[in-house]
């Protein structure tokens, strides 16, 4: 689930090339791009609405441009549409993260003017008469890879979800983290924690363990997991003086590692639920807010303060936990 969400939006006339461009991107690692319509067409949802779900239910945007849809509407209105869909995204999500690919088509090239501070602007010229995949090729290999570079390496964006994440971080992670580094830290499991014996939690991990979508995030969803990945509840507490300044609830396996599902992606899900009104639009946008607490996070473990805590943590998706058990 760590590949980011593309949306592709174009005329009628741009189809063709749209889906074109899709299979190509997935072909080069990128799955689930969505196409949508400028013209209010099915998957669009008109200018006024389209910057705000695209925003919501995408990391990047794309919007095709031939000569046609000028002559249909004029350069000038195209282009403050343009600037209004990708824009908006851009401000919402980043710099390089709304796109406009403008088409030449048999030597025909649209001319939009200026105005798209903010916004990448790319070109690229076919031939009517051949097969757009195989034209589009070369350039969807360096789109990809350009979007997956600043989905990698780019900074954090403005979603509700990028906030929990950095509260989970700092009041979770990074003292659940320090208490076993300082190696003042108890681990009760089992029947050991209702008689107050502990384990010292020395050289253990602490797993993140994330939901590969929305409709994962019900309540008794990771207990079942948990289970069958043979975890119990456990307890990280203080010992002696100077210790872990409060407890923690965990998971433990045998070997004393710890794991956590955060609580909080249950509220970074209904906060999609309350922005979003469309239903049809909400599990995507829920999707999407979890792929970001995710990103959130890496991002944050990068940084060079935090560098010790890099050998100390792994995320991992629930996907590869069941996959992990079912091994077991």
């Amino acid at each position: 689930m760590d590949t980011p969400g593309v949306f592709i939006m174009s005329s009628l006339t741009g189809d063709k090339i749209a889906r074109a461009l899709q299979r190509l991107l997935a072909q080069n690692g990128l799955d689930g791009v969505q196409i949508g319509r400028a013209d209010n067409g099915p998957g669009g949802g008109g200018h006024a609405d389209t910057p705000r779900r695209m925003a919501l239910r995408h990391d990047f945007g794309i919007r095709i441009i031939l000569a046609a849809d000028l002559a249909r509407g004029g350069a000038l209105s195209t282009r403050d549409g343009v600037i209004f869909d990708l824009g908006v995204m851009s401000g919402a999500l980043g710099v390089g993260r709304g796109v406009v690919l403008v088409v030449g088509m048999d030597d025909v090239e649209p001319d939009l003017g200026g105005g798209f501070a903010g916004v990448v602007v790319d070109r690229v010229s076919l031939n009517s008469t051949d097969d757009p995949q195989v034209q589009l090729g070369a350039y969807a290999r360096l789109l990809a890879g350009r979007i997956l570079e600043l989905e990698t390496n780019a900074g954090f964006v403005m979603r509700p979800s990028t906030g929990l994440a950095i509260g989970y971080f700092k009041n979770f992670l990074t003292p659940v983290l320090e208490a076993l580094r300082s190696r003042r830290a108890g681990l009760t499991t089992g029947q050991g924690a209702s008689k107050g014996q502990g384990v010292v939690a020395v050289s253990v991990r602490l797993v993140i363990c994330l939901p590969d979508n929305a409709e994962r995030v019900i309540s008794g969803a990771w207990t079942l997991l948990a289970r069958r990945l043979g975890l119990e509840q456990a307890e990280l507490g203080p010992i002696g003086e100077g210790g872990a300044r409060r407890n923690f609830e965990v998971w433990a396996d045998g070997r004393k590692t710890i794991y956590d599902a955060p609580d909080t992606l249950a509220t970074a899900a209904d906060i999609v639920r309350r922005l979003v009104a469309d239903e049809n639009d909400r599990p995507l946008a829920q999707t999407r807010a979890l792929h970001n607490f995710g990103r959130t996070l890496r991002l944050m473990l990068r940084e060079p303060e935090h560098a010790w805590m890099k050998n100390r943590v792994e995320i991992v998706y629930w996907s590869e936990l069941e996959r992990r058990a079912g091994n077991a």
